[in-house]
């Protein structure tokens, strides 16, 4: 019985692709995979599905890069070509590591080549905070450049819709860029740049004198070179001074018995009245200061 109906299965013949053993029913020419919309195949069989897709290599991402358009050098440009996020601006960049490569550029019909690749931290006039990874720094290129691609490797979809472009992730939707008059998307996204400076100069003694007469230890600490040159200035800073009536002192029992003066002057500029030194008195008692400004030395007789 199972043998009988293997021959007639065998004998069947498809009007679709004229191949026997099916009908036209299960013909898979009418089949329509469900991941890539082709005909031929079903989804669980779909070349696009199973075969992996090679990791992403920063290295590499030179070398597949390409830009097209020109626009504003201070605006970013979502680009769906760009298979890269592109920056030509250094001071934007938050974390920059050194790189190789070339990029092809199809308006100025050249080879640029990349400096680098960092990370940019950035937000919309609308408030949504955006951080790029992966970005070439390309000093030469006119033009700043945000990766549709980059942004659907990170798990977001960019939907262009009503002369916007729309990125919606996992856990929000909001409005990238517009559709300006050149038939750019371009958007207002502004780099936040952080108050980090670079040490630009290996001198141990111009970075010691900067930073208040610092220590090889603290330069050590903060990645700055160091010197064992002599420092006169450091040396008579750190000088001490003997203090004065060695040994116990006994106070005064009573106020106005004993009177501490100090005379400091001549100090440059003079008040609006033509003061220019200041007399202190001192109450060894009660510690009661009073102070008195002077024009001359001669003075001091008057005052006190």
């Amino acid at each position: 019985m199972i043998l009988h109906f293997q021959q007639i299965n065998e004998a069947v013949v498809c009007f679709k692709c004229n191949k026997k053993g099916h009908i036209a029913r299960f013909c898979d020419k009418t089949v329509i995979c469900h991941h890539c919309g082709k005909l031929g195949h079903k989804k669980r069989n779909c070349r696009n599905l199973t075969c992996k897709k090679p990791p992403f290599k920063e290295e590499e991402a030179a070398a597949v890069s390409f830009v097209v358009g020109e626009g504003e050098i201070k605006k970013f440009i979502v680009d769906t070509g760009a298979t890269s996020h592109i920056c030509s601006q250094r001071e934007w960049f938050e974390e920059l590591k050194s790189s190789s490569g070339t990029v092809p550029c199809t308006v100025k019909s050249s080879l640029l080549e990349v400096a680098g690749i960092g990370v940019i931290h950035g937000r919309l006039k609308n408030g949504q905070e955006i951080v790029l990874k992966n970005v070439l720094f390309i000093p030469k290129l006119n033009d700043n450049l945000i990766s549709v691609n980059q942004i659907q490797k990170a798990g977001s979809s960019v939907l262009f819709k009503d002369n916007k472009a729309i990125v919606k992730g996992k856990n929000k939707t909001f409005v990238l860029c517009e559709l300006n008059s050149k038939g750019q998307y371009v958007s207002d996204f502004i780099p936040t740049v952080s108050n980090t400076f670079v040490a630009e100069t290996e001198k141990a003694d111009l970075w010691h004198r900067r930073l208040g007469r610092s220590g090889n230890h603290a330069l050590r600490k903060l990645g700055l070179p160091t010197s064992d040159s002599f420092c006169e200035n450091c040396v008579l800073a750190e000088q001490s001074v003997e203090p004065i009536g060695k040994g116990n002192r006994r106070r005064e029992s009573a106020p106005m018995r004993m009177i501490h003066s100090d005379l400091c002057g001549p100090v440059e500029p003079a008040t609006l009245s033509g003061e220019r030194y200041v007399l202190t008195f001192v109450d060894d008692y009660s510690r009661f200061c009073e102070v008195r400004l002077i024009k001359k030395k001669s003075d001091i007789a008057v005052e006190f």
